[in-house]
């Protein structure tokens, strides 16, 4: 009984064992399952990770040099042993009919143009074995530029074709118009007006000024103190005044007009502001001297202040003559008759040669009577048929007619002192 016991036991033991040997192989195999697993998924993350991270939203600002080198179109973090072997390929250095690359500098321009359009263009970049396109874009933010920007316009009562837009002059790469907010503006009332000037370009970029006062003055006025020069340099005056400078018996100067710099505001607060802290307080700091003329003063030297000779200065403007063309006849309408002619079969009289068609018979029986040689042959001949009438219409020229004839005008164009300066 002891030993069935004993059998028992040790039966049971092996089976134990047995089972626990199963479940380890279990869970080893379970655990190389894992292990393989990771291994895969970190490879695919691995292989899921670019090496070419691009810049998001890339945009050249319109007028700015485009650089085609790869570095522009990668963020910062890529290491230079890739940004050496990036290969960057694209249209716009292949395709000469629509752009022009320098391979020295590296950047494009559209074909015959300083800059690359505005627009949206593409990239492809290329490393090892990933290859990725890249889209950028040409934009133009920067609002137009007014040159010497008038803040006030004297222009003349009733002055004859004046439009404010030629005061002012604007400038920007996409081409600019100028528009203008007159409000109450009146040319035939003396007094000032407030306008608005606004600049757009093509892409809707707005630089509008405010505040420019435009001066209507009488004809003495104008004479005394000037009227403002358009931008091409005209100053438009009244029928009146015009005329009475064109006979040489007046002259209206360019006046001195208010103009505004860029960025002139930033400036000017700045040298006010210099003048102002000057004027504040006198320089205690140094001692003063002490008058040695029993308190009387005597002037600084100074040398001596050059007063201005202003001379009336001119320019001679040539006007071409004016005329127009007129229709001159030059020959009149007539009538041509041109002759029909048609190809006939003719009888002739072999004895004194008459044409006999309409009446041979006759014809050849009295040359018979008469002992004479008979009979006839006969002959092709171009005879006149009718008349062909061709109308021939009048012959016209044009003919330039002088209106009036070319003529110099005399235009003053300010004073001039003999130091140099203008006024």
């Amino acid at each position: 009984m002891k030993n069935e016991n004993t059998n028992n036991e040790t039966v049971k033991k092996d089976e134990k064992k047995q089972n626990n040997q199963k479940r380890n192989a279990v869970l080893l195999g379970l655990a190389l399952l894992l292990c393989a697993g990771a291994g895969i998924g970190y490879a695919m993350s691995n292989n899921s990770k670019s090496t070419l991270p691009l810049k998001d939203d890339l945009i050249f600002e319109y007028g700015e040099p485009v650089s085609l080198e790869p570095k522009n179109f990668l963020s910062e973090d890529v290491g230079k042993n890739v940004l050496s072997s990036v290969e960057l390929t694209s249209d716009l250095m292949s395709n000469n009919e629509k752009y022009t690359f320098d391979k020295k500098k590296y950047t494009v321009t559209t074909k015959d143009k300083e800059y690359l359009d505005v627009g949206k263009y593409e990239v492809n970049l290329k490393y090892s074995k990933e290859s990725k396109d890249v889209s950028f874009e040409v934009k133009d933010t920067k609002a137009p530029v007014f040159e010497d920007f008038l803040t006030e316009v004297r222009i003349e009562q009733n002055a004859e074709g004046v439009d404010l837009k030629d005061y002012f002059k604007a400038t920007d790469l996409s081409g600019t118009e100028i528009t203008i907010d007159k409000k109450d503006f009146n040319i035939q009332k003396v007094g000032e007006y407030e306008i608005t000037v606004t600049a757009t370009d093509k892409y809707k970029n707005v630089t509008e000024k405010k505040s420019v006062v435009v001066k209507v003055v009488d004809s003495k006025d104008a004479k005394k103190n000037g009227l403002t020069e358009t931008v091409d340099g005209k100053i438009p005056m009244s029928k009146e005044t015009k005329s009475k400078v064109n006979k040489g018996e007046t002259t209206i100067k360019k006046s001195e007009d208010k103009i505004e710099k860029p960025n002139s505001d930033k400036n000017n607060s700045n040298s006010n502001n210099n003048s102002n802290n000057s004027n504040e307080k006198p320089n205690s700091d140094k001692p003063s001297k002490p008058n040695n003329d029993n308190n009387t003063s005597k002037p600084s030297e100074k040398p001596s202040e050059h007063t201005h000779k202003w001379v009336e200065q001119f320019k001679t403007v040539h006007h071409e003559e004016k005329g127009h063309y007129e229709n001159v006849m030059v020959a009149d309408k007539w009538v041509e008759y041109k002759p029909i002619y048609d190809y006939q079969e003719r009888a002739i009289c072999n004895a004194c040669g008459a044409d006999i068609t309409a009446n041979p018979t006759p014809h050849i029986k009295q040359h018979a009577l008469a002992g004479e040689p008979s009979g006839y042959h006969s002959e092709v001949w171009e005879i006149e048929v009718g008349k062909e009438t061709i109308e021939h219409p009048a012959v016209y020229e044009k003919k330039w007619v002088v209106d009036k004839p070319a003529w110099d005008e005399k235009v003053s164009i300010g004073f001039k002192c003999e130091c140099g300066k203008w006024k």
